[in-house]
């Protein structure tokens, strides 16, 4: 069934709004509009899809507990230089409200002389030594949330490997000639299998909660290797440490910062409606919905514009 005039009428109102601003009842009235425009093709439909942010199509299965432990676990994984760029974080607003140019301008070269001094007196005082108040160097919150998610990623990663990661292979080789064959492959074969780089050492070097969640998300993904299979009650535990760790540090990814400053609001929203802001870091920026947790990087930005 084509739409009445009045049907377009209201659909063109409802168009001119924004996503944010539908109540329940627009909602609703955009849907049922759907339903008399077929085929699911048609402009229409496609205008009802983004403006309600509704998939009308069947809804796509659940995923699986372990598709969402990986999903967990590769969000931490891929997430913690954010989530460590968080310790040094500024407290003050970024970009600051007033310019220091401007300040500057109104002194006087006497003003400007006493106050250089002062600043230069100041900076040589305050050591680590010195006395008086000092900031943390580090946002002591954020530092001891990350060293819990931490730890619990690592012992998970310990207990799994303890459980699932059979011991190298170790040959008795009797004394042999030099030129014996199979002796010289079987100590090959023994080396290989202990230096194998899927096993999770307990004195690996650089062990953080990055390196766990990715070896996790790795014997979810790709059980081949030097372990036994992975079982029900083994899956449930990764999958529920991982969404566990996963929830406590949304909070701190909510709102980005890095050691340039504050994330700073952009004038636009998502798909989703979700308020969009950028966050300035040493060699890239990032933007990020606060609705739907999507991140975009300013290299994937750019390489989008150069595909279109």
């Amino acid at each position: 069934m084509s739409l009445t005039p009045t049907d377009r009428e209201h659909l063109n109102i409802l168009i001119q709004r924004a996503a944010r601003n539908l109540t329940p009842q627009e909602r609703s009235t955009l849907l049922r509009l759907w339903e008399r425009n077929r085929p699911p093709c048609s402009p229409v439909h496609r205008t009802v899809q983004h403006l309600t942010h509704q998939h009308l199509e069947p809804p796509l299965p659940s995923p699986s507990p372990r598709g969402r432990a990986i999903a967990d676990l590769t969000e931490l994984a891929v997430s913690w230089p954010e989530l460590r760029d968080a310790l040094t974080a500024r407290t003050t607003t970024w970009p600051p409200a007033g310019r220091m140019t401007d300040y500057q301008r109104q002194l006087t070269p006497d003003e400007a002389a006493a106050e250089q001094y002062a600043t230069a007196a100041e900076l040589a005082e305050r050591t680590a030594l010195a006395p008086g108040e000092h900031p943390a160097p580090l946002s002591v919150t954020v530092l001891d949330t990350i060293s819990e998610i931490q730890d619990e990623l690592l012992g998970l990663a310990d207990e799994i490997a303890g459980a699932v990661q059979r011991p190298p292979f170790t040959f008795k080789i009797p004394s042999a000639s030099p030129h014996d064959d199979i002796a010289r492959r079987l100590a090959l074969t023994e080396l290989t299998d202990r230096a194998d780089p899927r096993r999770w050492r307990y004195n690996l070097a650089g062990r953080d909660g990055a390196t766990a969640a990715s070896w996790l998300a790795d014997r979810l993904t790709d059980p081949a290797g030097p372990f036994k299979p992975l079982t029900d009650t083994q899956i449930e535990w990764i999958g529920a440490v991982a969404a566990a760790c996963r929830r406590r540090a949304e909070p701190l990814l909510a709102s980005p910062t890095t050691a340039d400053g504050q994330a700073v609001d952009l004038p636009l929203v998502c798909e989703c409606g979700g308020q969009l802001s950028v966050t300035n870091s040493v060699d890239d920026f990032r933007v990020r919905c606060a609705g739907c947790g999507i991140t975009w990087t300013g290299t994937s930005l750019l390489e989008q514009l150069r595909a279109t």
